[in-house]
Formats: structure tokens, sequence, C-alpha cells
């Protein structure tokens, strides 16, 4: 009787510590989500209200680009006004020639022509 006793004295001592640590646990770790009755995608309100004011001021800033796209011109117009404009004027870093610079080295890289087989010996 009396080891009876004292076993059941050690279970109580010892599920009186895990009931502890458990506790312990819970205030380390919070409740776990999935569990209970809060859904696995919780997220407190200022953080949703943080997300909910990020996303407005993206659609804000979009809408102004958009009301931006709206105002400006043809795009393709814009652009061949571009391309005469700077075809127009000659590129000062650019040398201007009439032909080729250097006749020896178009026929070095033309190649024999009087030859039979117009092989290259490069």
């Amino acid at each position: 009787m009396a080891m009876d006793a004292q076993q059941h004295q050690q279970s109580s001592e010892l599920s009186a510590e895990e009931n502890e640590r458990e506790s312990e646990d819970f205030r380390e770790k919070g409740p776990q989500t999935g569990t209970g009755s809060l859904p696995s995608g919780f997220i407190g309100k200022h953080r949703l209200q943080a997300a909910i004011n990020h996303l407005n001021n993206q659609i804000t800033i979009l809408e102004e680009e958009l009301e931006k796209l709206e105002t400006i011109g043809e795009s393709s117009t814009v652009c061949k006004d571009v391309i005469s404009s700077v075809e127009s004027i000659p590129d000062p870093l650019l040398p201007f020639t009439i032909g080729s610079v250097d006749a020896g080295w178009d026929r070095w890289f033309g190649g024999a022509h009087h030859s039979r087989n117009h092989k290259r010996w490069i």
C-alpha cells in the first residue's frame, strides 16, 4: 500500500512538472497556428492595415503613371521624329569617307579574284 501511494505521488509530481513545462512552452511559442479556432493565415489588424495602406499607395502611383501616359502622344510618331533628327545630323566622332579607307585591306579580305577556286588563305 505504501508503495502504491509513493508511486501515485511520483506520477502526480511528474504530471505537474510536465504541465508546467507545457505552459512555459505555450508562453514562449504562443498558440499553434492551424489548431483551435484561429485560421492558419491569421495576422494582426495593424499588420493588415499596413498591408492595405501599402496596396493603396501602389494603386495611386499606378493611376498617376497611367494619367501621364494618356497625356503623352503616340510613341511611334515621337520615335520617328527622333530617328529622323538623329540621322540627319552627322556624328562628329565618326570619320566621313566615301568608299573604302584602305584598298589593301579590301583586297586582303576579298581574296584573289583571278584564282580558279577562289580559296582564301588566311
